[in-house]
């Protein structure tokens, strides 16, 4: 049992040490938009040095409508039941979740799931945590273009928009094995182009991102005077984010101009397909939207994020679409104990003992 005033004792000890004041990061952060805003011409210079650019004023904001007309949106969230030693079986699920709305005169609604079983044989990795939400991103990506391919249409006349929750730019795999790295991103590119070959819209909807590539560009930038604030500046930025940069100019129901990325994983993306990205001001949070190229070169691509507008409208604040996908990819306690409690039963039924640890037994037993 919890001994509640104890936790309330602790936390007034160390809430004091660990609460952060980023009111003199911020005024640096300011002062470095005063300076991009007013050195237009050296803004080239960093660009040079870092890993994110952009063609137009940082702070030129765009400003979004709520999307008021038919359109057709597919959203995906995947979820997943990791191998558990104690059972003594090397399997995991994966549960990839669908959320299908059209908004017109009748509206429908299709909510769905599709469950997959893996066997350590089935695969060619280690089943570590890790990979296995690698691979359960491959599959939200390759049965979330299967689903739109059903419903998507060339001739449709309404928007169709594809929401993915998460990144298109996987950096996670930059530092990763080669083997690994390279086997899930080229799975997860050949999807890209999936979308890419039918021309169905895709965006990555990133919630309360922690990005920082603008943050590490003015860092570098004032580590090598390419930024001159008329003082010396050693703030680390420690505790800001992109997010809190953005912050500083744009209002709500707007969108920063589209930055591109000048890495090298992002040159291992075909040009097409290489990942771009915005931030928009949903009133709720600045959320970061990224994209392909291809994409961003669509004449009513701020349609679609007008689309994100009304979505997070409907949904509180979060796109409506990845909240009931979500909700039909979630495995609960009691589904992971149904998983198991099938598979040893199927596994008794066809005369193979399945073993469980002693410690996984008594854990389910309370003593009195």
């Amino acid at each position: 049992m919890l001994d509640r005033n104890a936790v309330v004792r602790k936390l007034n000890d160390l809430v004091p040490n660990i609460v952060v004041n980023i009111n003199q990061e911020l005024k640096v952060l300011k002062d470095c938009l005063t300076w991009l805003n007013d050195n237009n011409k050296n803004v080239d210079e960093l660009f040079k040095i870092g890993e994110v650019y952009w063609a137009d004023k940082i702070d030129q904001a765009v400003k979004l409508k709520t999307w008021e007309k038919p359109y057709h949106i597919v959203g995906v969230d995947g979820s997943q039941i990791y191998p558990d030693r104690h059972r003594g079986i090397n399997c995991f699920l994966l549960n990839i979740g669908f959320a299908e709305f059209s908004y017109a005169d009748q509206s429908t609604v299709n909510l769905q799931s599709s469950p997959s079983i893996y066997f350590e044989n089935d695969v060619d990795f280690e089943l570590s945590t890790e990979n296995i939400n690698y691979l359960r991103t491959g599959q939200e990506f390759i049965k979330g273009f299967e689903h739109c391919h059903k419903v998507f249409k060339k001739e449709m006349t309404d928007p169709f928009v594809f929401l993915f929750d998460g990144p298109l730019y996987f950096w996670y795999l930059d530092n990763k094995p080669g083997e690994i790295k390279n086997n899930f991103l080229s799975t997860y590119i050949s999807s890209l182009d999936s979308f890419f070959s039918q021309r169905i819209p895709i965006l990555g909807f990133l919630s309360a991102p922690k990005n920082k590539e603008i943050i590490n560009l003015l860092k570098i930038g004032l580590s090598k005077k390419i930024i001159d604030l008329g003082y010396e500046c050693t703030t680390e930025f420690q505790f800001i984010t992109d997010a809190d940069f953005i912050s500083l100019f744009l209002r709500s129901y707007s969108r920063t101009p589209i930055f591109s990325l000048n890495s090298s994983l992002a040159y291992l993306y075909p040009a097409h397909l290489r990942p771009s990205f915005c931030y928009i001001n949903f009133d709720t949070e600045i959320a970061r939207i990224e994209f392909p190229f291809w994409l961003s070169q669509d004449p009513d691509f701020d349609k679609l994020l007008s689309i994100l507008v009304d979505q997070c409208n409907k949904g509180n604040g979060y796109p409506i679409a990845l909240s009931e996908a979500h909700e039909q990819a979630v495995v609960k306690g009691y589904d992971r104990d149904y998983f198991y409690a099938a598979l040893h039963k199927i596994g008794f039924e066809n005369n193979h003992l399945l073993k469980f640890s002693q410690k996984s037994t008594k854990k389910k037993l309370v003593g009195v």
